[in-house]
């Protein structure tokens, strides 16, 4: 056989609602060949609660509050960008000016290095603020699922995706502003090889 091709097995998934189960009554059933999954909810978050669960979730990467080696020009607020209500999580990005540590448990003095970019201090006075959620918990394997909307704004960087060790990264989408209504999707591995589509 000659020229590109993908095998794939083809899995059927149906979602069963019961009251009898876990939160919200959702199990998952995925059967391939004569094999049965079972998967239950555990560890989501419906957002329904008064406020962003803290014990679930942190309000910036682990490791800073702004990415200077990436194109972001924003800083991650404290929580300031986030409003639960209703059962939706809303995620706001603002021009605000802001000065505050990049890393924050570096020093001021602390200085930030990458290629292609000058060399500049830890402190750094931003003109754009926004928010994300991380999670806390982690896991080995499971099915991820999220209801999301966005805007279509040039600028804006909205994502959804999966971090582990080694820098390895799952972007399940992001969405870069440049192109309305289109996202694409990553896999980053411990070689460097990346594989981007594009919906």
């Amino acid at each position: 056989m000659s020229g590109n091709y993908f095998p794939f097995q083809l899995s059927i998934v149906f979602l069963f609602m019961t009251s009898i189960t876990t939160l919200n009554g959702q199990v998952l059933i995925e059967f391939k060949g004569d094999e049965k999954t079972i998967y239950s909810y555990k560890g989501g978050d419906e957002f329904t609660g008064e406020g962003l669960n803290k014990e679930k979730w942190m309000t910036a990467y682990p490791w800073a509050r702004h990415l200077y080696c990436s194109m972001d020009v924003n800083y991650y607020s404290d929580g300031d960008d986030l409003i639960e209500q209703d059962g939706i999580l809303s995620i706001s990005a603002r021009k605000s000016k802001i000065t505050a540590r990049a890393i924050p448990y570096e020093s001021d003095s602390f200085l930030l290095q990458c290629p292609d970019k000058p060399t500049v201090s830890n402190l750094m006075t931003f003109d754009y603020q926004s928010g994300l959620i991380y999670s806390k918990e982690k896991y080995t394997y499971g099915l991820f699922e999220i209801r999301f909307r966005t805007d279509a704004t040039s600028g804006l960087w909205p994502a959804f995706w999966l971090f582990g060790a080694d820098n390895q990264e799952i972007d399940i989408f992001e969405m870069g502003g440049s192109r309305a209504g289109a996202f694409h999707v990553d896999v980053h591995c411990k070689r460097a090889v990346k594989t981007t589509l594009y919906f």
